[in-house]
């Protein structure tokens, strides 16, 4: 039987690739914090680029469907912290940093599954599948655009957030796939730690 939400999982995962940089851009210029603002879109990208590295610095192991819903369950504590924006500019950075390391591995992971779904199953998107995952990026794209430029610019987050706790829960009906989880030592933190400021670094010149 095919997963329940399948398109709507396949375009919300995709979207986390883009969406978020479309509403700190949107968003981030409304508020008079660092940077003019716009610090939220620069933690989001430093965030983005190094949340793999983060993880694996950390040696956090898990299957890849349980580690989607952490990822998922990040994305929207930090879209919710980020809403709180309209009141202090320091819940949209924090809610930044958040968002950015659920955006850095949820597309990877989820493609994971995928991958898992076809391999046990045999089963792959259907043509209608692409058509309706289509449809939802580009009526999420304008409902978050007329709600971040034109209505209240926190509601853009929160409804990024429902988006997400809607995966979140067609992502815990799909079937626990019995993989093995990688093994091996940690990655030290150090080189993360250098990777990062080299980021920070890159950004500032």
């Amino acid at each position: 039987m095919e997963p329940k939400g399948k398109f709507f999982m396949y375009a919300v995962m995709n979207a986390t690739v883009f969406m978020p940089y479309l509403f700190f851009i949107l968003v981030g210029n409304l508020y008079h914090g660092w940077l003019n603002g716009y610090a939220s879109l620069i933690i989001f990208y430093v965030f983005k680029s190094t949340g793999t590295f983060l993880f694996n610095a950390f040696n956090y192991q898990a299957k890849a469907k349980s580690l989607l819903q952490v990822l998922i369950a990040m994305g929207v504590v930090g879209s919710v912290l980020a809403s709180l924006g309209s009141f202090d500019a320091l819940w949209i950075e924090i809610g930044a940093i958040l968002i950015g390391i659920s955006s850095s591995m949820a597309l990877p992971v989820y493609i994971t599954l995928q991958y898992h779904d076809h391999f046990y199953y045999g089963r792959k998107m259907s043509n209608n599948n692409y058509l309706r995952a289509l449809f939802v990026i580009i009526l999420a794209l304008v409902i978050g655009g007329i709600l971040a430029q034109f209505l209240y610019p926190s509601l853009a987050f929160l409804f990024y957030a429902v988006l997400l706790l809607i995966t979140f829960y067609f992502v815990s009906r799909l079937p626990n796939y019995e993989v093995k989880t990688r093994t091996g030592d940690a990655f030290l933190i150090r080189p993360f730690l250098v990777f990062f400021c080299c980021i920070i670094y890159s950004i500032s010149i």
